[in-house]
């Protein structure tokens, strides 16, 4: 998001259509990229907000991942 906010901002008159469009296109495949298929936020604010959401959600789940195979009995 950090890189396409600095680019898109050396874009005068960026139309938000225009910007929201390409972030669906350079997106890597993935759960989060499918969710805006499904539901395109309507303002960049709100995909930023839903951005953050879902970082939170990889690294609660890396965590969890990390400390699982920490407690794991070794044979």
């Amino acid at each position: 998001m950090t890189r396409f906010d600095k680019a898109s901002m050396n874009i005068l008159k960026l139309h938000p259509d225009v910007a929201m469009h390409s972030i669906k296109v350079v997106l890597r495949s993935g759960p989060f990229s499918d969710t805006l298929y499904v539901d395109l936020p309507i303002k960049m604010d709100n995909l930023k907000a839903r951005v953050v959401r879902y970082i939170s959600i990889e690294e609660n789940a890396k965590e969890r991942k990390r400390v699982k195979e920490q407690i794991k009995p070794h044979h």
